[in-house]
């Protein structure tokens, strides 16, 4: 009996390393890129090897670090974009953070370039914050 049960203990201990409760399953793809609304981006991030460009860049920790560069500079990023629309706007509604790629795609005034500053910062910090979580995953 005892011989039994060690064995039924092993057998499980073996399915679940298979099934990747004890082996860590990381995910290609993070909530956080559901909110980017650039079709480019999100193509790209589809497409992504985080394994290959993890390794690639020098391992989990050095990306890590890397990614919190970037969101640093991000968010000091967007804080300036957002001030400089509330400076440049004649009015309440032409204050809104509300530009689209379609719109930042063309010519633009002042007031749409801080608009569209505001909108790649903010996809850019999506981008960074979920590529940390990837990558945290897989450290």
């Amino acid at each position: 009996m005892k011989t039994t049960v060690q064995l039924l203990c092993a057998v499980f201990v073996l399915t679940m390393m298979n099934a990747g409760a004890f082996g860590q399953s990381c995910p290609n793809w993070s909530p956080k890129f559901d909110e980017i609304t650039n079709s480019e981006v999100k193509s790209q991030l589809q497409q992504m090897n985080w394994d290959a460009a993890i390794e690639q860049a020098g391992g989990p920790d050095a990306t890590i670090v890397a990614f919190n560069s970037i969101l640093a500079d991000a968010r000091t990023r967007l804080d300036n974009a957002a001030r400089a629309v509330q400076q440049l706007a004649a009015d309440r509604e032409s204050a809104q953070l509300d530009a689209t790629w379609d719109e930042c795609s063309g010519p633009r005034n002042a007031l749409m370039a801080a608009k569209c500053e505001y909108l790649n910062m903010t996809e850019l910090i999506l981008s960074a914050e979920g590529s940390i979580e990837l990558v945290q995953c897989r450290q």
